[in-house]
């Protein structure tokens, strides 16, 4: 019986060492192996986040790159085509201010009165007219200058038509764009739009300007596309999103 005794006594002694030995591993290992975990999670944090980054750097650097191509198009474009364009209608317009500035007409000119005023110079130098030629003459004359005022046709005049544009959405509203026209006198004019907005509105806005829709047309830079082949269509049709540039040029005639 003291042999079972000491033996349990034994065992008993040996389980509780061992109960302390893995409590003071467990409170040993246990702090650092969270260190351990927040330092893994903060890594990884961090590596998406550069991920992230850099693709957001990658995107907007593309944007620029695209942006600057289009800008050089235009440049080219405007230089190329736009300003001989330009140069040539200003020398026509010249050459045709130049002809009104030149000398007056000369030529031959005819006594008022016709047949009627020979014969009375003719009468006039042999003798006296005959009483029923000059009484004709003056019955004509009485007519002309009593003829009624009913005979005289009245030109109509046309009522210019008001130009209403919709009202301008607020600023930073989610469905509208920022459009910038940019005039033949160097002049820049924005106005806000909503994205259901045809593009007869924008050729309505550049009346309102001073330019006439007779004379004068919306086009895009890049691509070349006139507008005024697209009234029917909305802002969102043609692609313009949050702000678009456009140029407003004269019609070709």
């Amino acid at each position: 019986m003291e042999q079972y005794a000491g033996l349990v006594c034994r065992w008993l002694a040996q389980g509780f060492l061992a109960l302390a030995t893995l409590t003071f591993v467990i409170q040993w290992l246990l702090p650092r192996g969270r260190k351990y975990f927040r330092y893994q999670q903060s890594s990884e944090e961090s590596t998406t986040g550069r991920g992230d980054n850099s693709d957001e750097e990658r995107k907007t650097r593309m944007r620029q790159k695209l942006q600057q191509e289009h800008t050089q198009k235009a440049n080219s474009y405007k230089e190329r085509i736009l300003a001989p364009r330009e140069e040539a209608k200003r020398v026509q317009k010249e050459e045709e201010f130049e002809k009104f500035l030149g000398p007056a007409w000369k030529g031959q000119g005819h006594s008022l009165g016709g047949a009627d005023s020979k014969e009375s110079d003719s009468a006039g130098v042999g003798g006296e007219s005959p009483p029923n030629r000059s009484a004709a003459r003056r019955r004509k004359l009485l007519e002309e200058h009593t003829s009624s005022p009913r005979d005289v046709k009245t030109k109509t005049v046309k009522a210019k038509p008001v130009i209403k544009l919709p009202d301008e959405p607020e600023e930073g509203e989610k469905n509208c764009v920022n459009v910038i026209l940019r005039t033949p006198i160097g002049k820049q004019c924005s106005r806000r739009f909503l994205h259901t907005h045809t593009v007869k509105v924008l050729l309505d806005f550049m009346a309102t300007l001073g330019f006439s829709q007779t004379y004068y047309t919306i086009s895009m830079s890049y691509p070349r596309l006139n507008l005024s082949e697209h009234l029917n269509k909305t802002m969102w049709e043609m692609g313009f999103q949050r702000q678009v540039t456009l140029n407003v040029e004269e019609k070709d005639t």
